[in-house]
């Protein structure tokens, strides 16, 4: 399975705004932006979908699998309050499709997506909507896009609901809308989509879609942080160090540029180097200590 990612090529009006963002005395610079979203695709759905079992009739006898149509649960990757409920032949389909995909045949993976689309499976309605969005293995047609990534995002699909807040953003097959935009950030958001995360954040700290705010900035900055997003995590680490939306922390501020260097992030580098010259030893030993338990817990199990 290829990896894809893709600049949206969008989100003109969003890239364009000035952040407008103030600074402490210590930073230098103007104080960092927020990254304009780069729009990274949403991992493409990987996993195996389990048909519906086998009905056992006795101990040695196993009946041939329900005909497409019979339902049964199938939870995807980030799964919705109400999972959809499927058949047997949308999960045979969807897995033979990701087998097609991974082989290189991409006209066969798009009729097995399509196919289980068509059965109402959310996962392949997001696989055929972002083969529409991107052009891979079919003519790009923003218009089916959309078509097929609202109706996995209707049904709860978090990564889906994070493609309909880029549509909008770019107003490719739908109308731009930087509110519809934020509603459909905010749904994939509060399903801990750390990109969509980030990106509501952006649009909180330019009022974009929603009223500027610098404390919901500064929430979901946190939020995008916590699940990984090295741009949240230099944006938290600073707006904690000056108490920007946020109840001022060094400490934490700290942790999270430590965070972000580490990922060899050059905002946060400078950031960090700043800040340091303002703690006392004990508080960097405290921020280092912070570091190496979030470290430690993200590589538990």
């Amino acid at each position: 399975m290829r990896q894809r990612f893709f600049w949206a090529g969008a989100l003109p009006v969003l890239l364009a705004v000035g952040c407008g963002i103030s600074k402490p005395s210590w930073l230098p610079g103007g104080g960092p932006k927020p990254q304009p979203p780069v729009i990274v695709q949403p991992a493409k759905t990987n996993t195996v979908i389990t048909p519906p079992p086998t009905t056992v009739t006795n101990t040695n006898t196993v009946v041939t699998p329900p005909p497409a149509g019979t339902n049964t649960v199938v939870t995807p990757p980030v799964p919705p309050v109400n999972p959809p409920v499927v058949g047997a032949q949308a999960a045979n389909d969807f897995n033979n499709a990701l087998k097609a995909e991974a082989e290189g045949r991409l006209t066969d993976a798009v009729a097995l997506y399509q196919q289980a689309a068509n059965q109402n499976l959310p996962q392949a309605q997001y696989q055929i909507g972002y083969m529409y969005y991107a052009g891979d293995g079919i003519q790009r047609n923003d218009a089916m896009a959309a078509a097929w990534l609202k109706k996995a995002a209707d049904q709860g699909l978090a990564q889906a609901q994070m493609m309909m807040g880029v549509l909008y953003s770019a107003g490719r097959g739908v109308p731009q809308s930087f509110v519809l935009a934020a509603q459909w950030y905010t749904k994939a958001a509060e399903q801990q989509y750390a990109q969509a995360q980030y990106y509501l954040a952006y649009l909180y700290v330019v009022g974009q879609g929603v009223p500027a705010d610098e404390k919901e900035a500064s929430n979901w900055f946190l939020r995008a942080a916590e699940n990984g997003v090295v741009d949240a995590q230099h944006q938290i680490g600073v707006r904690l160090a000056r108490g920007e939306g946020i109840d001022q922390d060094v400490i934490e501020g700290y942790k999270w540029l430590n965070i972000a260097s580490f990922k060899d992030h050059e905002g946060a580098k400078k950031a960090r180097a700043d800040l340091i010259r303002h703690m006392n030893p004990a508080q960097v030993q405290e921020a280092q200590t912070r570091t190496g338990d979030y470290v430690r817990k993200q590589k538990s199990p």
